[in-house]
């Protein structure tokens, strides 16, 4: 969400106008402010036509303000939005009209003779708990209403403090990492990945850092989701796809010639034959033989797959580069699906392994899908492997190949040389 828009700013402005020009004073009230969303309204434009959609609108909005106590003002905003002040609420009156306008989910709704039904969220904020200026607390509850939509089965939010913060925090990355892949502050650091039987490395997962003029080396977590939201991810996978195999086929020239490289491919970069044209390309430039080349893609994606999806995987296994499914496990109970994909190996999720000395839940779930695994012959690859009692307990598995600072935490390509000559020693 951009807290600077100035159309939104236009609108919560006119809301307060329309509240003072009903003779209202705010600076003596305490005022609860509910930014209310038709979530599901847009289907229904494209469904019925913007007139229809636009009258059921009317219709929600006005058996909201009929079912509403008499201390509440009720303004149209914009994007299937209305926003509702309340004045001189106690915390029951709050939380009863919270219920109330959720309540409305529940109520009969027609477009064109046709039952519609209605998704409503809600974001509060309070005047003057959250702040003494009221336009802000309109754009609090906005900032709310955005967490309340992140959240499935939340219905409501009340605004906090982090939230804003949060969104501040957003709104900086996506200004300053616009530029981050012109200006080279995109770069990969690598995860040794170790074979148990016979000790040595067999190859690096790369990953993605961002070499923050300021703030120095930043993990994914800092920026990952904002890349996705705003575009950017498909630009930045294809250059790690390209870095990796570049740097992959110099640590061959440089005389480790059986290392592998496994890549995260994101669920938008396998969405279209120009992803494979793009492969084909790199591999062209790099010269990179494909039986060395991984793509990892999460399990959330592989059980979605759709036909053409499923097509482009199938046409990359084609080409001689592997498919492993990462984070694997945490959709345990779907693991028949193993057999009919595409997939030459899983990564079992860190939360397992994370767990595997305190639960035996956790250790019997691996060790099913470790021998599942081996039965469909398939690779497994443990990551997030931290101690030695985590290492035994896989071992004991059979579970041979592993990843995590056991061995090494995810160094620069510069280092890479100097961890296998020191590994093998």
């Amino acid at each position: 969400m951009d807290i600077e828009d100035s159309s939104k700013k236009k609108s919560m402005r006119n809301v307060l106008e329309k509240y003072e020009r009903c003779g209202l004073k705010h600076k003596n009230d305490k005022l609860a402010v509910y930014m209310v969303e038709i979530c599901n309204l847009k289907f229904y434009s494209y469904v019925f036509g913007y007139e229809e959609s636009y009258i059921l609108f009317k219709s929600i909005f006005k058996r909201i303000k009929e079912k509403l106590q008499e201390k509440f003002y009720i303004f149209e905003f914009m994007n299937c939005r209305f926003v509702i002040l309340a004045a001189n609420l106690n915390s029951n009156d709050i939380d009863k009209m919270k219920k109330d306008i959720s309540d409305i989910c529940e109520e009969k709704f027609y477009i064109k003779n046709r039952e519609a039904t209605v998704h409503l969220k809600i974001g509060i904020s309070l005047y003057p708990d959250d702040s003494n200026n009221l336009l802000e607390v309109l754009r609090y509850s906005d900032v709310a209403l955005s967490y309340a939509k992140e959240n499935n089965k939340m219905k409501y939010q009340f605004f906090q403090k982090f939230m804003y913060n949060e969104i501040l925090r957003k709104q900086i990355v996506i200004n300053e990492i616009g530029n981050a892949l012109k200006k080279k502050e995109l770069i990969l650091f690598y995860q040794p990945q170790i074979n148990l039987k016979n000790m040595e490395v067999y190859g690096f997962e790369a990953l993605i850092r961002w070499k923050h003029p300021k703030r120095g080396i930043l993990s994914p977590m800092f920026f990952i989701d904002i890349i996705e939201e705003n575009g950017m991810i498909n630009d930045v996978g294809k250059f790690v796809v390209y870095e990796a195999c570049r740097q992959l086929q110099q640590w061959h020239n440089l005389g480790y010639p059986n290392i592998c490289m496994s890549i995260n491919i994101s669920e938008s970069q396998i969405d279209g034959e120009e992803f494979l044209d793009f492969v084909k390309v790199v591999l062209n430039k790099t010269g990179v033989e494909t039986k060395f080349l991984i793509f990892e893609i999460t399990e959330r994606i592989v059980i979605g797959l759709d036909e053409k999806k499923l097509k482009l995987i199938e046409k990359l296994k084609d080409m001689g580069i592997r498919i492993f499914i990462d984070d694997f496990g945490t959709k345990y109970s779907n693991l028949d699906y193993l057999n009919a994909m595409p997939v030459d190996g899983i990564k079992i999720d860190k939360s397992f392994i994370d767990k595997l000395e305190n639960s035996q839940k956790d250790l019997m779930i691996t060790k099913s899908v470790v021998k599942l695994a081996h039965e469909l012959k398939l690779e497994v690859i443990a990551e997030g492997v931290e101690d030695q009692k985590q290492l035994k307990c896989l071992l004991n598995m059979k579970c041979s190949k592993i990843q995590g600072f056991i061995f090494e935490k995810p160094i620069p390509p510069n280092e890479v040389c100097k961890f296998m000559t020191n590994f093998k020693a």
